[in-house]
């Protein structure tokens, strides 16, 4: 390995670990950063700034069984597989890597970022984040992956919604 260079007052100077040290490494070094982050549409916009310049909401296509989303989470093979077997899916997925596909090679530094959306945050744009990132992308780029809401407790407000719902459901079975 190559001495680290130095500066006038002997000072060490850490190497960049975006610049190869050797200049005939050809080896691609991430100049470019996509971040993609899943978020809750019922929680709000991403922000503090910066926010994406491009945004998805993916709330149209279709979602999991609900017993299927009970027991996984965007993150989860099982999930993945279930809604990426429906047609739409792919379709969304090409149109959103369609939008980060540029003409030649940029020299300077690109930071692009994108968020997606679902109505809570926790399946179909976690899921479509994930699916993003395992594709493969060019030479200098580098894929950031933020799940805002995934981690986040279900509020209050949608344990009432469900309790009411499940009572209801209870009183039109013994009705029938």
């Amino acid at each position: 390995m190559p001495p680290t260079p130095t500066a006038d007052d002997d000072i060490p100077i850490p190497p960049n670990p975006n610049r190869p040290l050797d200049p005939h490494n050809h080896t691609p070094v991430p100049t470019h950063m996509l971040t993609l982050t899943s978020y809750s549409h019922r929680r709000g916009p991403l922000h503090p700034s910066p926010s994406p310049g491009l945004t998805f909401d993916v709330r149209a296509l279709p979602n999991a069984s609900k017993r299927l989303r009970d027991m996984c989470v965007g993150t989860d093979k099982a999930l993945r597989e279930a809604l990426m077997a429906e047609g739409k899916w792919g379709e969304k997925e090409d149109e959103e890597q369609g939008c980060d596909e540029g003409e030649g090679e940029n020299k300077e530094p690109i930071h692009i970022r994108v968020g997606i959306c679902c109505e809570m945050g926790r399946h179909r744009s976690v899921a479509c984040v994930e699916e993003l990132a395992r594709r493969t992308w060019p030479p200098g780029w580098h894929v950031q992956v933020l799940h805002r809401d995934l981690k986040r407790p279900r509020s209050e407000r949608d344990k009432e919604k469900r309790s009411k719902i499940s009572k209801l459901d209870r009183f039109t079975d013994e009705s029938d």
